[in-house]
């Protein structure tokens, strides 16, 4: 097996992590940490390392081709993302909390964020296209979290239960109102087990 150089960096950076932490603990002699921090990382070209191509991000045409397959709270974070360069991470725990909307453009400040251990603070810009998608998630979160798998599986459930009903009176099946409540007390234990 061939190693990669951009896959090298990262091991020798953990390596020296290793035997600095040993040194600390006084489980490892300071020499041997001198004499790996001594060790250069590996340059472009000058190994015998395979080069691999950066990765790139996804064609945008790709991913407007896949909205249509997801739900609308997907599809929304995805596309609030794209037009706000924010983290998946951070579109996940999106709260009405934390989202300032007192100007044109509005404000979001994660609660927690991949370099808020360095003391940076992060707040995120969304500007009109984005706001627009968030507006529907934000009248119904409040406060709270604005994509909530909860409510996703809900709606889910409830356009499923819609669609078999019309389903069935369009192939001629009479529904009583006993079988469209079985129907719906279904769809929601099912929806209850899938979110456990």
């Amino acid at each position: 097996m061939q190693l990669e150089s951009r896959s090298c960096q990262p091991t020798h950076r953990a390596h020296q992590t290793y035997v600095q932490w040993g040194v600390e603990n006084e489980l490892v002699p300071p020499a041997t940490y001198q004499g790996l921090a001594a060790v250069g990382g590996l340059r472009r070209g000058r190994s015998d390392a395979r080069e691999t191509e950066p990765v790139k991000p996804v064609p945008a045409s790709d991913v407007a081709a896949t909205l249509h397959f997801i739900n609308r709270h997907v599809s929304a974070m995805v596309q609030v993302q794209l037009w706000s360069g924010m983290r998946p991470g951070e579109i996940c725990v999106m709260a009405g909390a934390a989202l300032d909307t007192s100007g044109k453009i509005w404000f979001y400040s994660p609660r927690s964020h991949k370099t808020a251990h360095h003391g940076h603070a992060r707040k995120i810009a969304i500007g009109p296209r984005a706001q627009a998608i968030l507006k529907p998630f934000l009248l119904d979160a409040g406060d709270s979290f604005l994509f909530s798998p909860r409510r996703a599986m809900e709606e889910y459930m409830s356009i499923t239960g819609r669609s078999v009903a019309v389903a069935c009176v369009t192939a001629g099946y009479f529904l009583s109102a006993r079988t469209l409540t079985r129907l719906n007390a279904g769809l929601a234990t099912l929806s209850a087990l899938c979110l456990v």
